[in-house]
């Protein structure tokens, strides 16, 4: 990579950071989501199917104040391609192959389905694909 390429690369990973994280960022709502998914699964001692899930959760306000922040802070995004509901729901191993901008578009498909399929986005939430995501694009800085 030369001087170019790797100046551009920086500046790209700031600019992802300040839409993605930093203050009241989207990846501060990780330990909010981890507390909910650690009360529930405490209580009823195990980790919940999708279908329980669902119904066990809280993420309402938080689903609201997520796709808030997704679409203010959008108008710096690469929107090169869609993914389909098959390619965010691979899971784990899926999203830690991906780049940044990959990541940030999945969240953003996430929100546009949502429109469509009112409820998508707090379904992501509930079943940890968009925790996941936010995992994978938080260590994709290391």
């Amino acid at each position: 990579m030369n001087m170019g390429q790797s100046q551009l690369a920086s500046e790209e990973a700031m600019i992802f950071n300040n839409q993605i994280g930093g203050e009241r960022g989207v990846l501060d709502f990780m330990p909010s989501m981890e507390k909910e998914f650690e009360r529930v699964e405490r209580i009823v001692g195990k980790e919940l199917t999708r279908e329980a899930a669902y119904h066990y959760y809280d993420f309402y306000e938080m689903a609201h104040a997520i796709k808030a922040q997704l679409k203010t802070r959008s108008g710096f995004c690469f929107r090169e391609r869609k993914f389909s509901e098959d390619k965010i729901s691979q899971g784990e191993t899926y999203f830690k192959k991906l780049d940044r901008k990959s990541l940030w578009n999945i969240l953003l498909d996430i929100i546009d389905i949502d429109q469509i399929n009112h409820g998508f986005f707090e379904k992501k939430i509930k079943d940890k694909t968009v925790l996941k995501i936010l995992k994978a694009y938080k260590d994709s800085f290391r």
